[in-house]
């Protein structure tokens, strides 16, 4: 592979100018983090997005202000999808709705951007339209199956599904280059929308050091850790507990992200024996690590309760991955795949804790050991370190295309001369 000197073609002594757009809050957009700490080694970045954060040094921070969401928001919002639904023309006036892509897209048209790399739908959107005329190109980057990201409710399927179909229908082909996080999405993104190389780049963790540690055969310990959200019903993971032979017990690492349904999920571990299932104290995040690797499985996911749960890949299996922990998954397209191909783990045969449940009993410590060991080797060929390589040659292969198109427009240009 060679690697071009990352320089604009008009002006070899300044570095390509890129724009990094989000409308979530960057504190919980890990993913999102790592693109501007890591591309500004190369770039000069400049991030547009939501939250107090203190980014780099070498990087410009452009802090968006969230519209507030009042009840005249929400009529609008829905009327809007209402109309959409039978006429499409009126869609593309929902981003009238928040100033933040008003704001976003009034500092691309200033700013001469030469990249612009657009986190999920919404700056999509703002990216193409703020582009429009200009030599721009667009970096896609979808975190989720955003077209099913809440589908389970019925009101969201009939009127924010086709305005969010109709949206990547629109947009999504004119992006230069589409990654996303997983293969079943690039997948479903090449069937649907007829995009060709739709690259995977895993929300992986930096690489590090981790040793194999044998598993007890009399004790083996499980582990979950991530945020009490109802629709992850994680309430299976205790029921789970019931089920597992007497060499299993369960640990939980949740944060109250939802209050309510963090202290019925107490409630119902408390009921428990502490021997099957128990809470324990969250940690901050760099020191997750050392706390996972006292164990010998993680279980990144229990339920889907929409496409997107099926096709999304979280970042915590790669928690579990640089850990050197098994897998232990039900058969979730994004998570089956990663563990089958890796070797790994082990998967439910069918969506029940009760088919989960008989995998594991049915797994020996010496088995279990085996994916322990594949984890470790995994954790070399997807860490962090791996995947950000592969960003940077997606952007290298942008600019590659931009210098192609630079050179035969000045080739024919010189023909005409002649």
């Amino acid at each position: 592979m060679q690697y071009y000197i990352l320089m604009k073609t008009n002006s070899p002594s300044k570095k390509q100018k890129v724009c990094i757009l989000s409308f979530e809050n960057i504190n919980f957009e890990y993913r999102v983090r790592n693109q501007v700490i890591y591309l500004s080694k190369y770039f000069n970045v400049e991030f547009l997005g939501i939250g107090e954060w203190e980014p780099p040094k070498t990087v410009s921070y452009t802090k968006l202000l969230r519209t507030e969401k009042t009840i005249f928001y929400y009529i609008l919002y829905a009327s809007l999808l209402l109309a959409g639904r039978i006429c499409p023309f009126f869609y593309q006036y929902i981003f009238n709705l928040k100033s933040e892509y008003a704001e976003a897209k009034r500092k691309i048209n200033v700013s001469g951007f030469d990249i612009i790399h657009a986190n999920e739908w919404d700056a999509l959107f703002v990216a193409v339209r703020a582009s429009s005329g200009k030599n721009i190109k667009i970096i896609f980057d979808s975190h989720e199956l955003s077209t099913e990201q809440e589908s389970e409710s019925l009101l969201w399927k009939i009127f924010v599904r086709p305005f969010r179909k109709w949206l990547f229908r629109k947009y999504m082909s004119r992006a230069d280059k589409v990654i996303t996080v997983s293969k079943p999405i690039a997948k479903s993104f090449s069937k649907d929308y007829g995009l060709e190389n739709v690259e995977v780049v895993y929300n992986s963790k930096p690489y590090q050091e981790n040793r194999f540690s044998k598993t007890n055969e009399n004790r083996i310990k499980v582990i979950h850790h991530g945020a009490a959200i109802q629709n992850r019903r994680l309430e299976k993971i205790i029921e789970l507990s019931d089920l597992l032979d007497d060499r299993f017990v369960i640990s939980l690492m949740v944060t109250p992200q939802d209050q309510k349904y963090y202290k019925f999920l107490e409630k119902k571990c408390k009921s428990k024996s502490p021997n099957k299932v128990m809470f324990i104290d969250y940690v901050d995040y760099d020191q997750i690590n050392s706390v996972l690797i006292n164990y010998d499985i993680g279980i990144p996911a229990i339920d889907a309760v929409n496409r997107n749960h099926q096709f999304a890949l979280g970042s915590r299996v790669f928690d579990y991955i640089t850990a050197g922990l098994a897998i232990a998954v039900p058969p979730l397209n994004a998570y089956k795949g990663l563990v089958e191909e890796l070797n790994i783990g082990v998967v439910g045969g069918m969506m029940t804790v009760e088919s989960l449940a008989f995998v594991l009993n049915n797994t020996s410590a010496i088995q279990f050991d085996k994916y322990k060991k594949n984890s470790l080797k995994a954790s070399r060929q997807i860490c962090l370190e791996q995947e950000n390589r592969k960003l940077f040659n997606i952007y290298n292969e942008i600019i590659d295309s931009e210098k192609k198109e630079s050179y035969a427009k000045m080739s024919k240009s010189n023909f005409k001369k002649k």
